[in-house]
């Protein structure tokens, strides 16, 4: 493994040009993760244990399929395989996802200021365009924040590496989103199963991390569970026991899914 790993080291007498060159020379040649006649394909795959792993080094700016897709920009797309190549064998994982995000903003971005898709042109003002291309690009809060994460490494990258030395700083603009705390609780508001069913769905693309439903013991809860908590929901006015309502809320659950697939499972 060691024998496909290498950290790139710039050289401080040498222009971006020269550092770029270097580190896309080092990644395509030293490394030989994703296959070592990968290069010359932009569709590459591996296996993190039993996951597979696959890059796909293809374009925002044009029409795409599971199929077929347009590849990035030159000499852009270069610059995306070395990186691409580089931190995935210092750090196998199981989805680039977010990692492919990045990088599709970054050319969009480069292209919208610089009408060439080229990492040695990135400076302020392509920076100044990634905040509306992430809004129109990425629609969901928890996955801005994680390709945004993934951005402000890849730019710290290029900054560090003497890529572009004098690139302004830029930090990921988008918060973490916190899990949804929701009681189940008697006094919390009453819902029949097909609102439920549009209430869960409503809370699952509002971007939330998780939605964390609590049920309280035989005392209730705690002042920091109420004080944590974004909303209440009642079973019901009756009382049960919290092992019940384990039970019960499942149900409940697995019912809203039916609902929102169109299974006949519920019925009114």
């Amino acid at each position: 493994m060691d024998s496909n790993i290498f950290h790139f080291k710039p050289a401080i007498e040498l222009n971006s040009e020269a550092n770029l060159e270097k580190f896309i020379q080092s990644s395509k040649n030293k490394l030989t993760v994703f296959g070592e006649d990968c290069w010359d394909h932009n569709l590459w795959h591996t296996f993190h244990n039993t996951r597979r792993v696959v890059a796909r080094f293809s374009t925002n700016l044009e029409p795409s399929t599971s199929y077929s897709f347009s590849p990035l920009g030159a000499p852009f797309i270069d610059f995306a395989k070395a990186y691409i190549r580089y931190i995935y064998a210092l750090k196998p994982i199981t989805t680039l996802h977010r990692h492919f995000e990045a990088i599709r903003i970054l050319e969009e971005a480069l292209i919208q200021s610089k009408h060439k898709a080229d990492i040695l042109m990135l400076d302020g003002l392509v920076l100044e365009r990634l905040g509306d291309i992430f809004n129109r690009r990425i629609s969901n809060l928890a996955g801005r924040n994680k390709a945004g994460y993934q951005m402000e490494l890849l730019l710290n990258f290029c900054r560090d590496n003497f890529i572009t030395p004098s690139l302004p700083g830029w930090s990921n603009p988008y918060q973490k989103v916190k899990d949804l705390i929701i009681q189940l609780d008697e006094n919390g508001k009453e819902l029949t199963s097909k609102s439920f069913s549009v209430y869960l769905n409503k809370k699952m693309v509002g971007g939330q991390q998780h939605l964390v439903f609590i049920i309280g013991g035989p005392y209730g809860f705690s002042e920091e569970v109420y004080t944590r908590s974004n909303d209440k929901l009642s079973l019901s006015q009756m009382t049960f026991s919290h092992q019940m309502i384990r039970l019960f809320f499942t149900e409940q659950l697995y019912r809203a899914y039916t609902i929102l697939k169109g299974e006949p499972y519920h019925h009114d």
